[in-house]
């Protein structure tokens, strides 16, 4: 096995120098070249266009223009080629990473893996542990503690709803209303309605 692995190690290191050191500079020299030529062409298609702006009757329209498709199929060349370097460049990237791997000691890594399993086992121990005493904790309480938050609970709600009325009353009061207006009223209409049987 560590034989294989040497071999394919070496395999990739020789893929990657040949992409590194030999492939690459060709792609960008190409390139190079093939901007030289762009170059050259289009100082061309400039001269025939002056040429024929001089000589009336003289007709370099076909020269003219195959020197621009010439032109435009540089630039697509150029792309191209510019897609394949970047290309070559990840592949480099990968075989190196590959090639890393292959021939990398992996075992401290793999320990650092057990120890963090490790970790996480004395982790969901410890939640164990803490979900137990919660466990508990809720069993040993009494009763009468649930009944109490309840009856608590109840008479808060109207402690509050009694101040909130209090605080009506006083606002009452301040622009100056008879709170027990209501309560008068009600009793001149109880006489008046005992005066009528009498």
């Amino acid at each position: 096995m560590a034989k294989q692995t040497g071999n394919a190690k070496n395999l990739f290191d020789n893929i990657q120098s040949t992409i590194d050191d030999q492939l690459l500079p060709d792609l960008k020299t190409t390139r190079q070249r093939i901007d030289s030529a762009r170059t050259t062409l289009e100082g061309l298609e400039s001269v025939l266009k002056s040429i024929s702006s001089f000589v009336p009757g003289f007709d370099l329209n076909a020269p003219t223009k195959t020197l621009s498709d010439l032109i435009a199929s540089t630039h697509s060349l150029d792309d191209e080629i510019s897609n394949v370097e970047g290309l070559a460049t990840q592949a480099s990237t990968f075989v190196g990473d590959t090639s890393f791997l292959l021939g990398g000691d992996l075992t401290g890594t793999r320990m650092s893996l057990r120890n963090f399993i490790t970790y996480i086992q004395e982790y969901e121990t410890k939640v164990d542990g803490w979900r137990a005493q919660a466990k508990v904790l809720i069993e040993r309480t009494p009763g009468w503690i649930d009944q109490a938050s309840i009856i608590l609970t109840i008479f808060l709600l109207w402690f509050g709803l009694s101040q909130f009325g209090l605080l009506l009353h006083g606002l009452s009061l301040q622009r100056g209303a008879d709170p027990f207006y209501v309560l008068r009223a009600k009793r001149v209409s109880v006489v008046e309605e005992n005066e009528e049987v009498i």
